[in-house]
């Protein structure tokens, strides 16, 4: 099945506050927000960005969530992805 044209060529937004884990040549990058003056906006939590290093191509994974969650922190460890909440409303 070919890719939607508008996936081909998507690019993850600049963003503070986010989330990042690398695991061999891929990026994961999820949450953050944007400073938009001087408000602090937060980006979908309803997306995965994963960054494909050898290629230089970005591609975005939907998911839902039933809550909203500020503030996580994730890490990689010999293969298995670990992450804690910080803030849910």
């Amino acid at each position: 099945m070919a890719a939607d044209p508008a996936d081909q060529f998507c690019v993850a937004e600049e963003r503070s506050g986010h989330c990042a884990v690398v695991d061999g040549n891929f990026l994961y990058v999820w949450g953050g927000y944007v400073s938009i003056e001087e408000n602090e906006v937060y980006l979908p939590s309803d997306e995965l960005w994963i960054y494909d290093m050898d290629s230089g191509l970005w591609q975005v994974a939907l998911f839902t969530l039933n809550y909203y969650l500020k503030l996580i922190l994730g890490t990689d460890v010999q293969g298995k992805a670990f992450g804690g909440v910080g803030h849910v409303k």
